[in-house]
């Protein structure tokens, strides 16, 4: 077992700061259309929010209606001609994972469990009581034991749902407010961001997937606080680290378990491009493109909200969500922007070669754009 709690005193910890380039300064004079643009619209229901693909299907699975009690849902999405096959009945789902170890699709619920879907027929196979009374917000696969976790936030747990017979084989205790978790491959463990404790800042605990222990807690930041609904946590290949952002104004390089270096920006979704081996965050206005050096090489206006992105491996460019969807490419230039509106999330479909964005309206659609 790892030895834990780390100190930011025990660290060398390098604060990285940066001259942003900006790469656009008015959308007219740099980008176009031609290639890029909307095919088509899927009715799918009021407020449509996250989208997970499911690959042996050819499938996607959407959450409809958010925590919208009696009124949502979860939407199956045929990735092939984009049609919508079926819909299942949740309540008050909050994130939506797919598990390629049994096909089947886990959706979170406040205060209700986990749901459990067929990947094939969508249709609802289980509901699981990960706890009592309690919040589930982040839920993750992990491909090393093909199980999936569940983060509770009060009192402050991971549940390990079995990905062989969906049932809870582990309660994890962790500290105050855990609410985002996501798996390294470069050890094979699950991290977990947590917001603070009483006598600590935030940090992160390190979950071991062959015995499900808690072997490492990292210190991110000497200062607590009350929440940090934006945070959000990335695998970075390139550099073999984690970045985890509390979504507010930092970026934490975790590397071997420990705290590496420390990004000065704010991050509220962060995706990786293997084309360029650059990680790319959206937040506090920007669009920031980062080398696995963990400097800032290039940032772009962010002038409609942004919540996501996508990587296309079609085209190798980074898709972002908001209110217009932008196209950014390998050598961080924007070549295209859509104008849709209100978009939550944004997907690549690989089996349609084009890009899902939900639109969170009344009603909700899901636009299909192009990605050649």
């Amino acid at each position: 077992m790892l030895e834990s709690g780390n100190t930011l005193d025990a660290l060398n910890i390098i604060t990285i700061s940066f001259l942003g380039l900006l790469v656009i300064g008015a959308f007219a004079a740099t980008y176009s259309t031609a290639a890029i643009g909307i095919d088509s619209s899927i009715a799918v229901g009021p407020n449509p929010a996250e989208i997970v693909f499911d690959a042996k299907d050819n499938s996607a699975f959407l959450i409809v209606g958010g925590s919208g009690g009696a009124t949502a849902s979860v939407t199956d999405i045929n990735a092939i001609d984009n049609s919508v096959m079926t819909t299942q009945k949740v309540t008050e789902p909050v994130d939506i994972v797919y598990n390629p170890t049994n096909d089947q699709v886990y959706v979170t619920s406040k205060n209700h469990g986990v749901n459990i879907l067929n990947g094939e027929t969508g249709k609802l196979v289980t509901k699981v009581n990960v706890a009592t009374n309690d919040f589930h917000e982040d839920i993750a696969y992990n491909p090393a034991n093909g199980n999936v976790y569940v983060v509770d936030t009060n009192p402050g747990e991971v549940s390990v749902i079995s990905g062989t017979t969906n049932e809870v084989t582990a309660t994890i205790k962790t500290g105050y407010v855990p609410q985002h978790l996501a798996f390294n491959p470069a050890d094979e463990d699950m991290y977990v961001f947590l917001a603070t404790r009483t006598s600590r800042g935030p940090y992160v605990d390190v979950i071991s997937s062959s015995t499900n222990q808690v072997v490492k807690s990292i210190t991110l930041a000497s200062k607590g606080g009350s929440s940090f609904p934006d945070a959000t946590l990335a695998y970075y290949p390139a550099s073999q680290s984690m970045y985890v952002s509390n979504g507010v104004s930092t970026i934490y390089v975790l590397s071997n378990e420990a705290l590496a270096a420390k990004i000065s920006i704010t991050a509220e979704g962060m995706v990786y491009n293997p084309a360029n081996n650059e990680m790319y965050a959206v937040g506090g206005g920007d669009i920031f493109a980062i080398s696995s050096s963990n400097s800032v090489v290039a940032t772009l206006l962010d002038p409609a909200g942004y919540l996501n992105l996508a990587y296309d491996s079609g085209n190798s460019d980074v898709y972002v969500g908001g209110s217009i969807v932008a196209v950014v490419s390998t050598s961080n230039t924007l070549v295209a922007s859509i104008s849709t509106g209100s978009v939550g999330y944004v997907l690549f479909n690989s089996v349609g070669n084009d890009v899902y964005a939900s639109l969170q309206t009344t009603p909700g659609i899901v636009d299909v754009i192009s990605s050649s």
